[in-house]
């Protein structure tokens, strides 16, 4: 049986670095494997595509997809490219980076539904947010930037090589008031990645792993990927409480 892809999405608002984390990844890759770059065709996508290309070493791809945004006008072209991709090309990894204009909940679920599969596996979700973002107050309430960082795994502030004193307080409170939290939250300068972001559901995996019975029921609830399941907020709170109850009944008996 062949081993499942690992993809990855990297999502923020127009103007968050996203281009700059992707062609940072692709610099660093492995030069012997192929990665394939899903691009979302809007405003300067062109641009984007030569950035990410210029800085790629080895086999490679990066696939613009027409119509705006990924998961409404370009959802059949996307959905045909990544058919492609995971029955006939089979790459090492694949990247998709949707329209910071965009709700990436469509992609999400498409990518959800091959892992299902069995034929690829989505091993994180990176939400960014620049300084500039977050000295207007941060993501307003409904709105898509909001969305792409509740969906996401793990949280950046990007361009950090940037940000001041007041710009970090101002995303360790933004932080601080998301739930369920995210696995992993940091910093991104230079449009470099740590590896423990790029791939957060894998230290999920781990951190699973490391605990048993309701302590790890409550662990699995406290880090799982925010993607899995698109789950209500209201929905994980009661999950984590049924765990802390049973954690708490378990230790006294």
């Amino acid at each position: 049986m062949r081993e499942p892809i690992p993809a990855h999405v990297v999502t923020g608002p127009l103007g968050s670095g996203k281009t700059t984390v992707i062609a940072s990844l692709l610099a660093g890759k492995p030069p012997e494997e192929d990665w394939v770059v899903l691009l979302n065709e809007f405003s300067d996508a062109g641009i984007d595509a030569l950035t990410v290309a210029s800085a790629a070493r080895g086999a490679f791809d990066v696939r613009l997809v027409p119509g705006g945004c990924l998961c409404c006008a370009g959802e059949q072209d996307f959905r045909r490219n990544l058919q492609e991709l995971v029955t006939r090309r089979r790459p090492r990894r694949i990247i998709v980076e949707p329209s910071g204009l965009g709700h990436p909940s469509g992609i999400v679920e498409e990518l959800l539904a091959w892992e299902s599969a069995g034929a690829l596996r989505l091993t994180g979700i990176i939400a960014l947010l620049d300084p500039l973002q977050l000295r207007d107050g941060g993501p307003p309430p409904g709105s898509d930037a909001l969305a792409q960082v509740e969906i996401a795994d793990a949280l950046a502030l990007s361009k950090a090589d940037l940000a001041d004193r007041r710009d970090r307080t101002r995303f360790a409170t933004f932080v601080a008031g998301l739930f369920p939290p995210k696995i992993w939250v940091g910093e991104v300068a230079g449009g470099r990645l740590p590896r423990e972001a790029f791939e957060p559901g894998l230290v999920a995996d781990r951190r699973a792993a490391a605990v048993e019975g309701p302590r790890a029921e409550l662990e699995r609830v406290a880090v799982a990927p925010a993607h899995l399941g698109l789950l209500a907020v209201d929905h994980q709170r009661a999950l984590l409480g049924v765990a802390l109850l049973l954690l708490v009944l378990r230790e006294s008996g």
